[in-house]
Formats: structure tokens, C-alpha cells, sequence
């Protein structure tokens, strides 16, 4: 007997999945160490992170005693500035200028690879291998949402033109050009904040049938975006 042919719904999200596998397998390779130097934190990176280990030690955002007694210091080897805002609740209390959005989304994996650490070096385990396993499970966690946002292009740019081809070249072109490749594994809001831009704008501007549980999630979506920064 004849194999029937693929349905092209089914043809475009095999396509898709393996979009993200492929990218989602480059961007952790780039930042595990195996064939480029492992980057360690910069610019407000450890700022993030320190956010996420209040979130996961302290269930807050109260940063005051993550930096008295330097918690950053399993994940950032040097003195780190606290970039506090000034609280009204007094000294005991500081309150990142950077949004929480992110930290939320790294918690889980960061949380991870804290585990791993501390399996294999100690509970209080700040040495140089502990410190780049719980940066490379948090790099994961962005890479994670980078790869999700260059098979969501994939998808737009099909339903737009129809053409598999083109939104194939467009979705690896935006996926290994700069400025994608560089910020795939950085712990900054862009990647999720464009991941959520992208959704909205695939599941409700053109989505010919809206359905609400949709539009509740994307509003979730669009609610997350304040957190992730202001700018």
C-alpha cells in the first residue's frame, strides 16, 4: 500500500520541533565550555541572579541579606555593587532596580544546576567548577527560551507567506546572526521579552479564531512584560 502523504499542519510542526531542537543544541553547546571558553557573569547579570537565589532561599525579592553575606558568591567570584533601590521599610530591606520577571524564569533551572553543585562539591560549595554549572543551568534556561523564540518566528513567517523554505532561512538566519546569537545564553530580559512580544502577536493578532483561554494567557504574557524592565 501507498504511505499517505504528511498533512502539511503536521509537516510544519515536525519542522518547527526540529528548528528548536537544532538551535536549542548550538546555543548550549556555545556556552558549555566544550569548544569556546565558558563566559563568566557581566554587566547586570549577577544582579539577576542574585534575585533568583533570594527567590529560591527566601521565597522574596529582599536582596538586603543575600549581599550581607554575599550568597552571590556561588555564582560570582568577586565584590559585587548592589544596584538596590532605597526602601521605606529601612535597611534591612533592599529591593533590586532590576526587574524580577527574568530571576522568576531562571529560578527553575538555576535551582537545578544548585543541586548538581552541591551533589558534587558540598552544600556550601563556592569553588570555580560549582560556580560555572549554576551559570551554565541558567544560560540553559535563556537558551531554552531563545530556541522557543526562533521556531515561534519560524511559525509566523509560514503563516504569513506560506512558504517553508522561506520561513526556514529567515528563522536560522535570525537564529545564528548577531545580535540573536550573542544574547541567546546573557541573562538579560530581551530574549523572554521578545518571546512574549511574538506570542501575542502569533496567537492573537493572527490567529483567525480567537479563543479566550488564549487571550487570558497572552494578557498573562503582556503582564509579565513590566517585570521583565521598564525600558
Amino acid at each position: 500500500y501507498d504511505t499517505p502523504p504528511v498533512e502539511r499542519p503536521i509537516r510544519k510542526r515536525i519542522t518547527a520541533v526540529s528548528i528548536f531542537c537544532v538551535v536549542f543544541g548550538v546555543y548550549l553547546i556555545s556556552f558549555s565550555g566544550l569548544f569556546f571558553p565558558r563566559q563568566e557573569l557581566t554587566g547586570d547579570e549577577p544582579h539577576y541572579l542574585v534575585i533568583t537565589q533570594s527567590i529560591i532561599s527566601d521565597g522574596d525579592i529582599n536582596v538586603a541579606d543575600d549581599h550581607q553575606n554575599r550568597e552571590y558568591r556561588r555564582f560570582y567570584p568577586g565584590e559585587l555593587e548592589s544596584h538596590h533601590k532605597a526602601s521605606l521599610k529601612g535597611p534591612g530591606f533592599r529591593y533590586s532596580r532590576h526587574g524580577f520577571g527574568l530571576s522568576l524564569l531562571v529560578a527553575p533551572a538555576y535551582f537545578i544546576g544548585d543541586l548538581i553543585a552541591e551533589s558534587r562539591y558540598g552544600p556550601d560549595a563556592e569553588n570555580k567548577a560549582a560556580r560555572e554549572i549554576r551559570i551554565f543551568a541558567s544560560r540553559a534556561a535563556v537558551g531554552l527560551m531563545s530556541a522557543l523564540l526562533v521556531m515561534m518566528l519560524f511559525l509566523m513567517v509560514h503563516d504569513l507567506t506560506g512558504s517553508t523554505s522561506l520561513a526556514l532561512a529567515a528563522s536560522l538566519l535570525f537564529g545564528f546572526s548577531p545580535p540573536m546569537i550573542y544574547y541567546a545564553g546573557l541573562l538579560y530580559p530581551e530574549i523572554p521579552a521578545a518571546l512574549i512580544s511574538i506570542l501575542v502577536l502569533r496567537g492573537v493578532v493572527l490567529e483567525r479564531k480567537i479563543r479566550p483561554i488564549r487571550c487570558f494567557l497572552m494578557g498573562l504574557g503582556i503582564g509579565l512584560l513590566i517585570w521583565l524592565g521598564v525600558k
